[in-house]
């Protein structure tokens, strides 16, 4: 049998009130207030993403908005725009980080 990963995704009409709790791979686009938990899954906050509360997941990639706290056992990427900075093994981001394309262009 041949190995298949699943794939989930929420587009962008979606708004949420509540938890979200995934397995595998999942790519939010919509609003959220509340969570989105995973023990061993990669989670892709997608360009139309607002998420307004905590997220947890083995690696995380954020390409839209995420407020509240990141935790991640792997790996965090932040994306804008075809540029992106990464936390790599064991790095802490506390307070927040903002890009915005002159700011990015300084990272290279």
């Amino acid at each position: 049998m041949a190995d298949q990963s699943t794939k989930n995704s929420l587009a962008n009409d979606v708004e949420i009130k509540g938890s979200i709790k995934f397995a595998n791979e999942f790519t939010f686009d919509g609003k959220l207030e509340g969570e989105i938990t995973s023990n061993d899954g990669i989670l892709t906050v997608g360009e139309s993403g607002d998420v307004h509360g905590e997220v947890k997941a083995k690696s995380v990639i954020v390409m839209g908005k995420v407020h509240g706290n990141i935790t991640v056992n792997e790996r965090c990427e932040l994306r804008a725009r075809r540029k992106r900075s990464a936390l790599r093994d064991k790095g802490v981001l506390s307070g927040c980080k903002r890009t915005s394309r002159s700011s990015m262009s300084s990272l290279r």
